[in-house]
């Protein structure tokens, strides 16, 4: 159940393709002058300070644009999974990532898988984080979204974190440069439970 809810949260607030650096866009991203870090979420991330986040469940937040702005209509949404703890934590990504897609089938019409692929996340001299990422068109509630997926394991702990932008279709490569630019600002932390 918790694990819908990212889906869910997308089609309700708001009414990806390669590396983040591969993406095409148009505008200039927005100014990601606010920090998101709650204690024990296990990471950070930058966002524009007109963009509103929103805890709708524990461990998961949304962010959005304000009214009157198309940046209204679209999402970043990050939720904590918790997994079976493995020796493979990219590996369960992956099935995190076939769940997610099913998910997906079920909750949308029309879905279309643009790219299905693995991501990996550089965070400093760290060893990079391998997880995995999707890009689907779908239809909910008669209109066309684009949503680009983006799930990175913890190395220790049983979690996944899933990292969402959801846009219209004919809004997604507007907003782009800001929803990548806030998944590279996204910093996992290396605590003591990673």
């Amino acid at each position: 159940m918790i694990r819908a809810t990212l889906v869910a949260l997308a089609g309700l607030l708001i009414a990806g393709l390669g590396q983040a650096q591969d993406l095409p866009g148009e505008d200039a991203p927005l100014a990601l002058d606010q920090r998101f870090a709650p204690a024990h979420y296990g990471y950070s991330i930058r966002y524009p300070g007109l963009w509103q986040p929103v805890e709708p469940v524990r461990f998961s937040v949304v962010f959005g644009g304000p009214p009157g702005t198309p940046a209204f209509h679209t999402t970043v949404a990050i939720q904590n999974v918790r997994v079976a703890r493995s020796d493979d934590m990219a590996a369960e990504a992956a099935q995190e990532l076939a769940a997610y897609e099913g998910r997906m089938r079920d909750d949308t019409v029309e879905l279309t898988i643009q790219t299905r692929k693995p991501f990996i996340k550089r965070q400093g001299e760290a060893k990079p984080i391998i997880g995995y990422q999707m890009v689907a068109d779908f239809v909910r509630k008669g209109e066309g979204f684009r949503q680009w997926v983006v799930i990175l394991p913890r190395a220790k702990a049983p979690i996944l974190h899933v990292w969402s932008y959801t846009a219209p279709v004919e809004q997604f490569a507007g907003t782009l440069p800001t929803a990548r630019a806030m998944l590279d600002s996204w910093t996992l932390d290396a605590d003591s439970s990673d």
